[in-house]
């Protein structure tokens, strides 16, 4: 009986709800949430689809819940100005959110596009994104590694390469290289993420306010260059159709994608 409640008294713990501290229950709701806004993009209708779009979703949903949950902290804590590093006279976290948000704005639109054509691939590469993680994270952050975590990397790697030659992933090599590269950029996003937290001082909610701000300006510009060109898919006009073309049931599967696209950033950083 006691060993009964002294387990119970632990998983308490666990879950208790202390944002600073809980460990536990944010991978357990990122994961929830990931979910959720996987399922919403899957059950859009197809012509209210728009890469660009979906784009604008995502890094609207980053500015307004990390602006809000900024504004909060920013008046519950004592802000302190801290000094930033500079490199050639350019402060260092100017630097570092415009290549975040160039490389969340790359990798996510390119997997929008591709997740068209393989519905099913991002799910099973998305297990290369834990590798990035790793083999990027040891030059930039400097982290070290330990016995379990090389017999982590061995098991993932092997699972999934058994999983793609399953699913006959490697017939398709342009598609497979593009995906990959869509997660190295993202992995790239989040060392870079923590590098700028740790060396100017970021909070996750400040982080994700910038990265929205600046996703939403680099994206409208990027429209507006093929819209130039006249490339068909990149273009002011297609982004429009898409959004006339959105339903009653669309526009409510769109703000479960916002909301749940919101908190998995801001979850998602904050680990």
């Amino acid at each position: 009986m006691k060993i009964i409640c002294l387990f119970l008294e632990y998983m308490l713990d666990l879950f208790s709800f202390n944002w600073q501290t809980n460990y536990l229950f944010f991978p357990i709701i990122s994961a929830f949430v990931f979910s959720l806004r996987y399922f919403a993009n899957n059950s859009i209708s197809d012509n209210a689809k728009n890469p660009f779009f979906g784009s604008m979703i995502m890094f609207s949903s980053q500015l307004i819940f990390g602006s809000l949950l900024y504004y909060f902290q920013y008046k519950t804590k004592e802000n302190q100005k801290k000094p930033i590093k500079k490199i050639s006279k350019v402060p260092l976290d100017y630097i570092l959110n415009f290549s975040c948000a160039s490389l969340d704005l790359l990798s996510f639109t390119t997997l929008l596009f591709l997740s068209e054509v393989q519905p099913t691939k991002p799910l099973i590469l998305r297990m290369t994104q834990s590798l990035f993680l790793v083999f990027l994270g040891i030059p930039i952050l400097h982290i070290e590694l330990f016995r379990y975590h090389y017999v982590s990397i061995i098991l993932t790697s092997t699972v999934m390469i058994i999983i793609m030659l399953i699913e006959g992933i490697f017939s398709d090599w342009t598609c497979l290289v593009l995906y990959l590269l869509s997660y190295f950029m993202n992995s790239l996003r989040y060392v870079l993420m923590k590098k700028e937290m740790q060396s100017c001082f970021y909070t996750a909610y400040k982080e994700l306010m910038y990265q929205g701000l600046i996703g939403i300006f680099e994206m409208f510009i990027f429209i507006a260059i093929g819209n130039c060109f006249s490339i068909e898919r990149v273009s002011f006009s297609n982004m429009k159709d898409a959004f006339f073309n959105i339903s009653f049931r669309d526009s409510n599967v769109y703000l479960v994608i916002f909301i749940a696209g919101g908190c998995f950033n801001i979850i998602n950083t904050k680990i």
